[in-house]
C-alpha cells in the first residue's frame, strides 16, 4: 500500500459527510461546543472541521490542509478523534459505501 497517496474524492466527500454526521451526533448527546471546547455554540459541519479535526491533524502532521493529507493519514486522525469521542461517550463512524447505502435502505423503506 503505498502510504504517500493523497486521499481520494470519495475519501473527501466521505470526510465531510463524517464531519456534519459528527456534528449531529454531537449535538443529539447534548455535547455542545462548550463541553468540548468551551465555546456557546452547536456544532456544525465546519465547526467540525476547524475544531476538532484540523487541529488534530495539525498536531499529528502539521498541516491543516485535509488535501494534504494521505490515505493512512486520514485513517489516522480520524481513530485520534474517535478514540477521544468514545471517552466522552460519543460513537461515530467514518463513512463508506456500505453504510451509506444501508442508510438510504432504510429511509427509502
Amino acid at each position: 500500500m503505498n502510504e504517500k497517496k493523497q486521499r481520494t474524492i470519495r475519501q473527501n466527500a466521505s470526510l465531510h459527510l463524517m464531519f456534519d454526521q459528527m456534528a449531529s451526533i454531537l449535538n443529539d448527546h447534548g455535547a455542545y461546543i462548550p463541553k468540548v471546547i468551551k465555546m456557546d455554540a452547536k456544532w456544525d459541519k465546519d465547526r467540525v472541521k476547524e475544531l476538532i479535526w484540523k487541529p488534530t491533524q495539525e498536531t499529528l502532521f502539521e498541516t491543516r490542509s485535509t488535501t494534504k493529507l494521505t490515505t493512512k493519514q486520514i485513517d489516522e486522525v480520524f481513530e485520534v478523534i474517535h478514540q477521544a469521542l468514545a471517552n466522552i461517550g460519543v460513537e461515530i463512524q467514518f463513512p463508506s459505501i456500505e453504510t451509506q447505502l444501508m442508510n438510504q435502505r432504510t429511509l427509502t423503506k
